[in-house]
């Protein structure tokens, strides 16, 4: 049950991101809400810093972008 409740939130988070236009910090606030989930399912401890640094990782092919200067 946890798994299917899962899955569809993060359906809903990436349909969001969709209605959205894919904009950057719509982006970075889906990653992280994901990572929280996932956390949540696993039973381990949410990091706050661990989850921007991986929202930033996986940004890093628009490193001369003003909009990922805005929202790190």
């Amino acid at each position: 049950m946890k798994w299917l409740r899962f899955s569809v939130i993060v359906f809903v988070l990436i349909f969001y991101m969709y209605l959205c236009g894919f904009a950057m910090s719509v982006m970075r606030a889906v990653i992280m809400s994901v990572i929280l989930l996932l956390s949540k399912n696993l039973n381990e401890e949410y990091d706050i810093y661990n989850s921007i640094s991986i929202a930033g990782i996986m940004f890093l092919y628009s490193l001369l972008t003003i909009s990922l200067l805005l929202i790190f």
